[in-house]
């Protein structure tokens, strides 16, 4: 976390400390990001749900994780921290829509309000990147889908150990299950391609200020 605050924090403090807090001058964390402990509060609610639907304590496998290297260009390793966390946003959105449609009463009230903080997350990561990097809805679009496709690659290596689930055959659930996780993420984007419209410079402008990014374009990958 150390590293992508510094990238923020040289941009924009306040988004630096939503996300990864307070550090003291020798790198110890003095208050905790909202992000984060927004996020920490998730994984509690999915155990207690899973273990509600199947009498079992959830054995969970982490992932890897890809850590944060430094280029030594600040344009280049803060957008493509915040792409990142874009396509984890809108994945995290996407998957608890999903989960939501397929349960009813207090299962889906419990998962109701992770929704809500990963559409806020969603939202204000969007905002941030447009005001920062002055990136149109598409090239936004485009890097984030680029980069939920590298993941989503990444986590299907390590569940199945190799490349053997992209040369099976899909059943007819298998295939309405990648339709219906196709639709759920195309519409959050359609939704969030309206809001978006209402994203003018000078509106982003008076909610951040001036984007010290926007001044020295780069060419992005």
């Amino acid at each position: 976390m150390r590293l992508p605050w510094c990238y923020l924090q040289h941009i924009y403090p306040q988004m630096a400390r939503f996300m990864g807090g307070i550090f003291d001058d020798n790198g110890n964390i003095l208050e905790i990001g909202v992000w984060e402990k927004e996020e920490r509060q998730h994984c509690p609610t999915f155990r207690k749900i899973y273990q509600q639907l199947t009498g079992e304590k959830l054995q969970v496998k982490p992932n890897s994780v890809n850590g944060c290297q430094s280029t030594g260009d600040a344009w280049q390793d803060t957008y493509k921290h915040v792409i990142s966390r874009l396509s984890t946003e809108w994945g995290a959105t996407s998957v608890y829509l999903w989960l939501m449609v397929h349960s009813t009463g207090a299962l889906q009230q419990a998962i109701s309000q992770p929704l809500q903080d990963e559409l806020n997350h969603l939202a204000k990561f969007w905002g941030f990147s447009r005001w920062a990097f002055s990136q149109s809805y598409f090239n936004q679009l485009k890097g984030s889908t680029k980069n939920l496709i590298a993941l989503l690659k990444h986590h299907q290596i390590e569940r199945t150990h190799g490349n053997d689930v992209f040369n099976t055959s899909l059943s007819l659930k298998q295939l309405s299950l990648v339709l219906e996780f196709t639709f759920t993420f195309t519409r959050v984007m359609v939704r969030l391609r309206r809001w978006n419209r209402e994203l003018s410079r000078s509106y982003l402008r008076h909610l951040f200020g001036t984007a010290p990014m926007v001044d020295a374009p780069r060419k992005v990958a």
